[in-house]
């Protein structure tokens, strides 16, 4: 059984050692889907028009409810088929729904919901305050103690990333030299740039200059993708190979990168979120679904430590709508853990491919840098042992 919905779910190959398992408990730490770009002054880094979006900036769009109820629909279908939660609605209080407090991440998690236990009334909890929730904001319990280390380790990986063809590429594309910023304010060339790092205690660490300008930039081409708009409304035509993408992505990846995958700093930023998990994962909850941001992402995969990975059929190291999916399985006697990275690939995001158990999203499986595991398989002892170093 096991092994029957580990292929189903996952296409694995190895079976031997998840026939005797049995899956007990589920928890998916979740990006929100599509949403508008973020910047509101794109129009000033180049002459030509951007497109319009219906919703305001950073809001989940239509696309995004839509792609999220397929992953709704997905996990469901797995879910019964793994007899952890039947078809048909829950068990009471059986599962539990947590996200950030903005529009995107909310609504995620109610379309998702919306698709998997239909009209089954499960409510989305989320904390009644106008700014983010401290479990998701990774910066939101630093102290001055750490801020110069954390301002010194971006600082060394800002140096060392080397941006400088994507930014030629981006001075092209968007005809930087004619654009109001140029002109206004003689920002005319993001190569011949530096970036400034500013971080107060309790706030997210921003860069700003020709990364975050480039970040900016590609970001609203990548949504535009994502959401569908025809190939001549993305970057105006501009973008016609996959390696321009390969290139462009750089800056996507590399600010995350820098911002949040710190060696000294990443126990620190997860910490309030590592310790929400490992709340949910000592309680009764059958599912527990959380849904934040690439960076909660980033954060978690960074301080658990888990091994460096790709992910086929994706330009972003941390997909729209992406879910890493912590599981706990059983053989009777003891308890394992198996985490996958699940996510939609760029023709499952951009053609609004249905999801299905004949139809997965894509999915790797997580390894840790120093721990044995057996077919991907954790001791949950040993698990136990990571979350209270990150804790504690």
């Amino acid at each position: 059984m096991a092994c029957q919905a580990i292929f189903y779910l996952f296409m694995l190959g190895t079976c031997s050692f998840a026939n005797s398992l049995e899956l007990k408990q589920v928890l998916i730490l979740s990006r929100h889907n599509v949403r508008t770009p973020f910047a509101d002054n794109l129009q000033s880094l180049s002459p030509n028009v951007w497109p319009k979006w219906e919703d305001a900036p950073g809001e989940l769009t239509k696309k995004g409810a839509l792609l999220e109820g397929y992953h709704g629909q997905y996990f469901s279908q797995w879910l019964d088929q793994q007899q952890l939660i039947p078809e048909g609605c829950p068990e009471q209080n059986s599962v539990f729904v947590h996200t950030n407090t903005i529009q995107r991440t909310k609504d995620t998690a109610m379309a998702f919901l919306d698709a998997a236990f239909h009209n089954c009334s499960i409510p989305v909890d989320y904390e009644n305050i106008l700014e983010m929730d401290p479990i998701f904001y990774p910066d939101a319990h630093n102290t001055e103690a750490v801020k110069q280390q954390i301002i010194s380790e971006i600082s060394k990986k800002l140096n060392e990333t080397d941006l400088k063809d994507v930014y030629l590429e981006l001075n092209r594309i968007a005809n930087l030299k004619d654009s109001q910023i140029c002109k206004e304010q003689s920002y005319c060339d993001l190569v011949n740039d530096t970036g400034d790092i500013v971080y107060k205690v309790g706030e997210e660490p921003v860069i700003s200059g020709p990364l975050y300008i480039a970040f900016s930039m590609v970001d609203a081409f990548l949504m535009g993708y994502y959401e569908g708009l025809p190939e001549e409304d993305i970057a105006w035509g501009e973008i016609k190979t996959d390696e321009q993408w390969n290139l462009l992505i750089k800056a996507v990846n590399a600010r995350q990168d820098i911002r949040f995958n710190l060696p000294k700093s990443s126990k620190e930023l997860a910490k309030p979120l590592v310790q929400y998990i490992k709340e949910m994962l000592s309680s009764n909850k059958t599912l527990t679904l959380l849904v934040g941001h690439d960076f909660n992402l980033h954060s978690v995969i960074a301080a658990l430590g888990f091994k460096l990975f790709k992910l086929p059929g994706q330009l972003e190291n941390s997909p729209i709508g992406a879910k890493l999916v912590f599981q706990r399985w059983s053989d009777g006697v003891n308890d394992f853990l198996r985490v996958e990275y699940v996510y939609q690939s760029l023709p499952q995001i951009r053609n609004a491919q249905q999801l299905s158990l004949l139809n997965p999203p894509k999915n790797i499986t997580m390894h840790f840098n120093n721990l044995s595991d057996e077919d991907g398989f954790y001791r949950w002892s040993e698990f136990e042992s990571i979350l209270r170093d990150v804790t504690e």
